[in-house]
């Protein structure tokens, strides 16, 4: 029988780069020795491998939602000049957010590569850049006024995208149970 792979995109209504597809492998024969895991126990072949699998992932959507922040921030920087001293008050606090998000996902993702199966940094990391992107795209639309998702398309793109984060790898209540857990256990101390 020929090995038959199909991929068949989903639908995403915002997100569009993610090209995330439902894989069909039809008469495809994987031999015992090439069968990752296969020194472990059936029980820790799926979930250890999936806790791993999203702490190192967790720290690439923290990335991705920095940059999307990143992208807006320059966006409204670019119209500072109109805003009263609460939006420039604002816009620095944002940005302080968004160099100290920065830090953390860096520390998160080092991180992951060392120990894929501690996940504290890596839900700490997407908590603060999941709020972050959010309040800086709601912040841009409150200070663009109410024609700025007509006048500016990227915008309107990266609002949507930004509720979209929250959702991939775990929404923000999972990421705040496994800091709160670790830190119960003691396998991570908060300064």
């Amino acid at each position: 029988d020929p090995v038959r792979i199909r991929a068949q995109p989903l639908e995403t209504f915002g997100l569009r780069a993610l090209q995330v597809s439902h894989l069909v492998f039809d008469g495809m024969p994987i031999p015992d020795s090439q069968l990752l895991g296969q020194h472990l126990s059936k029980g820790q072949r799926g979930i250890l491998a999936a806790v791993k699998m999203f702490n190192q992932r967790r720290t690439g959507v923290a990335a991705c939602a920095l940059g999307v922040a990143k992208a807006v921030m320059d966006l409204v920087s670019d119209e500072r000049k109109t805003f009263n001293e609460k939006g420039k008050e604002t816009i620095s606090r944002l940005e302080y957010r968004l160099n100290s998000t920065r830090q953390v996902i860096r520390k998160a993702a080092e991180i992951a590569d060392q120990d894929p199966q501690n996940g504290y940094y890596a839900s700490l990391s997407k908590v603060m850049a999941v709020s972050l992107v959010e309040d800086v795209t709601t912040f841009a639309v409150q200070m663009l006024g109410p024609s700025a998702f007509l006048e500016n398309p990227f915008l309107n793109k990266c609002y949507r995208d930004a509720r979209g984060f929250e959702y991939l790898e775990g929404t923000s209540n999972m990421q705040k149970l496994n800091i709160f857990q670790h830190y119960m256990t003691g396998k991570v101390a908060l300064a």
